[in-house]
């Protein structure tokens, strides 16, 4: 036992490299940047071509980060100047002493106020507005999450207490609903209507009884109401929903060319649409009670509201111009 250590101990020291013989040994054998192993050797050529290979690569993924980005923000930008539901008040305001909440640089010049009273840099919040968003969607304030669109002549609430809010009509390819990944594969006669808002709700809602409130609009101006059915048969026959349709004065309207919505199980969906003439006022829309999904609701305007919205009159729907039956009980009167 040389040393007085056991042989194993001897032998295992002696077979570990010095601190300097490892450092070489990792120096020459370090990964380069794609994860490949070399031997620290090989001619001035081929590092040359590695370190150029990274850096065209390097070059590539940073254009079309920015590419992607740039295309992200037009779209972005496209869907919140021609699908908001109303004008955005956005004003233009004089440098402040304050710092912008979204940059935080100083607002020394190119200075906006929100209608709730707050400042930022112009460019700062339409980038924050484009980026958060949803097309058709209203914009809020990015520190207090006011408003920031004009008054619509409508509002909705949900009795569930869920989110619901009247959006411009939505594009092909967007959600139905807050709560679900369903969406419209097409929007039917509704694709280009004038005038017309869709009433963005929670899928969570569909289980509500068709004796009892789910959603309540607010008039106040005159508008037709749309009610699009996914399917005759469970979304119409099955959940009971004749009856309060019958009683409120609801007409089937055969005008109407049904929007496609996916969904589970049983979509694509598309069914009829049942339309109300209403007077200003509270529209009282019963459950849907089909554990498939609820069905949809398209206002149209009249057209001294659309006007006020910054478009052209649009003559009545077809089928939609007679004021509605009236029953004498149901939950849908005005």
């Amino acid at each position: 036992m040389p040393n007085g250590r056991p042989p194993d101990q001897a032998r295992d020291r002696r077979a570990q490299p010095s601190s300097a013989d490892r450092d070489t040994a990792e120096e020459g054998e370090r990964p380069d940047e794609e994860g490949n192993e070399h031997d620290g050797g090989g001619s001035d050529a081929e590092r040359v071509e590695d370190a150029f290979g990274s850096t065209v690569r390097a070059v590539l993924a940073t254009a079309q980060r920015f590419v992607s980005q740039a295309f992200d923000s037009a779209r972005a930008q496209h869907a919140l100047a021609n699908g908001a539901p109303a004008p955005l008040l956005l004003e233009d305001a004089t440098p402040s002493e304050e710092d912008c909440a979204i940059c935080l640089c100083a607002l020394a010049s190119g200075v906006s106020r929100t209608p709730c009273g707050h400042l930022f840099h112009r460019r700062c919040v339409e980038s924050w507005l484009v980026s958060t968003c949803a097309p058709g969607g209203r914009a809020h304030c990015p520190l207090c999450r006011a408003d920031m669109h004009a008054a619509l002549p409508v509002d909705a609430s949900a009795s569930s207490g869920s989110t619901i809010e009247l959006i411009a009509v939505p594009p092909v390819g967007a959600l139905c609903h807050w709560d679900r990944p369903y969406h419209f594969e097409s929007l039917g006669s509704f694709a280009e209507r004038a005038h017309t808002l869709y009433l963005m709700a929670c899928n969570d809602d569909r289980r509500t009884s068709s004796s009892a409130v789910m959603w309540t609009l607010h008039l106040r101006v005159g508008a037709t109401v749309f009610v699009n059915f996914r399917s005759e048969e469970r979304h119409l026959l099955a959940s009971g929903a004749e009856r309060w349709l019958r009683v409120g004065g609801w007409a089937r309207d055969e005008s109407i060319v049904s929007p496609v919505s996916t969904g589970f199980p049983n979509g694509p969906y598309a069914g009829p649409t049942f339309s109300r003439r209403c007077a200003p006022g509270t529209v009282e829309l019963m459950g849907s009670n089909c554990w498939e999904g609820t069905f949809f609701v398209f206002v149209e305007l009249d057209a001294a509201a659309g006007e006020s919205r910054g478009g052209t009159a649009a003559a009545p729907s077809p089928g939609t111009s007679a004021p509605p039956r009236r029953g004498s009980e149901g939950p849908a009167s005005q």
